[in-house]
């Protein structure tokens, strides 16, 4: 003020004049605060003259746009932001259609910057996928989990069903940008033909695919009409899984297989069919209580459960461009604040053991194989 109109009550001869004052705010250690803002105004052309000072203070603070997003994403409704976030700079006015500017353009970068991460120095040790149907429109996710425990959200694709093609795309596009399989790959699937057939195209027999014991206890019950007979079914289900050994898990389904041929046969066909499958984690020699996190697709059901909650205000996708950033967005979020990481004790050693013991014993048998003689017919 000094600067423009000179000291006050001494007659400098200067262009510009104090003329009054307008309520306003400034911001300061992320508190808005009411002041008295001057008005000064150039006598020579009549027009008001803008502190540069006051629009220093007002302006809101770096970063505010990442907070701004995180901030909607929780939930707050984009036009009532200001009432509920005081802390941020919205709370100085912005207008509904200023935050929803401002959060396009955000999640634009979020958007860029998770599809194009990469995983070069990363080693992964196991892969969940799993289709969404989300507001309508069917969602392909891929979680990865490190060797150190760690899960990581790799990427996500549009897709109008789970067949194999869609898979393989996304798969390979997470190649493309550094993800490699060295060794055995553990898989956690639901079952559905489309993800399995995917994963064997893109990483052949590397992959180990665990079958959700969930959706095959579901499906096995499902084939059942007698109330009674489905809930034990259940029950014996649970206990053939519960045990502790491949040999003994496989002894009791088995028998559960021969019971029911002649009961329900569409049971059985079902129990039957991916048997194996169910059972990698027993082969592996990973004890129950690890086995309990890793035998159903609880981890990325959980994810898809988080997406589902932070896109709920949505009514209407307006085009694809929207629902990949706010997928994008949320993803991260759901990475930074709720992917605890499994525990790096001696269960987990054990699944790291058992995985290289099955590589060894892979390239033991396949180098047995080459050194067989030709086969003289």
């Amino acid at each position: 003020m000094s600067e423009l109109c000179g000291i006050r009550w001494k007659h400098t001869p200067t262009k510009c004049q104090r003329w009054g004052t307008n309520p306003g705010s400034i911001r300061w250690n992320g508190a808005k605060i009411p002041v008295d803002v001057p008005l000064v105004r150039n006598t020579e052309t009549n027009q008001e003259v803008p502190l540069e000072t006051y629009k220093l203070l007002h302006q809101p603070e770096p970063g505010y746009e990442q907070e701004l997003a995180r901030s909607v994403l929780l939930g707050l409704s984009q036009r009532k932001y200001g009432q509920v976030a005081q802390h941020l700079s919205e709370s100085f006015g912005l207008s509904g259609s200023t935050t929803g500017r401002v959060f396009i353009n955000e999640t634009a970068k979020v958007l860029e910057t998770f599809m194009n991460r990469r995983f070069d120095e990363t080693e992964f040790v196991a892969i969940l996928i799993d289709g969404k149907t989300l507001r309508s429109e069917q969602i392909l996710l891929v979680v990865g989990l490190t060797r150190q425990g760690q899960k990581i959200i790799l990427g996500f694709m549009e897709a109008k069903t789970e067949a194999h093609p869609c898979v393989v795309a996304l798969l390979q596009n997470l190649q493309a940008r550094g993800f490699q399989v060295t060794g055995p790959l553990l898989v956690l699937l639901d079952g559905a033909k489309g993800l399995r057939k995917g994963v064997r195209e893109v990483f052949g027999d590397r992959a180990l695919i665990q079958r959700c014991q969930w959706h095959k206890r579901e499906n096995v019950v499902s084939k059942i009409r007698d109330a009674d007979f489905a809930e034990q079914v259940k029950k014996q289900l649970e206990a053939a899984y519960a045990t502790r050994t491949y040999a003994e898990a496989k002894k009791r389904l088995t028998a559960l297989i021969q019971s029911l041929e002649s009961r329900c046969p569409k049971a059985a066909a079902s129990l039957k069919e991916g048997l194996e499958e169910t059972l990698t984690l027993h082969k592996l020699g990973v004890p129950k209580s690890l086995r309990d996190q890793l035998r159903t697709t609880n981890i990325i059901e959980s994810i898809n459960s988080r997406l589902a909650h932070t896109t709920r205000r949505i009514t209407r996708w307006s085009n694809s461009d929207q629902r990949q950033r706010w997928i994008a967005a949320a993803c991260l979020d759901i990475e930074q604040r709720s992917l605890n990481p499994i525990p790096q004790d001696r269960q987990w050693e054990t699944l790291l053991r058992g995985l290289e013991r099955h590589d060894r014993t892979k390239h033991q048998y396949t180098g047995r194989i080459s050194q067989l003689p030709p086969n003289p017919h």
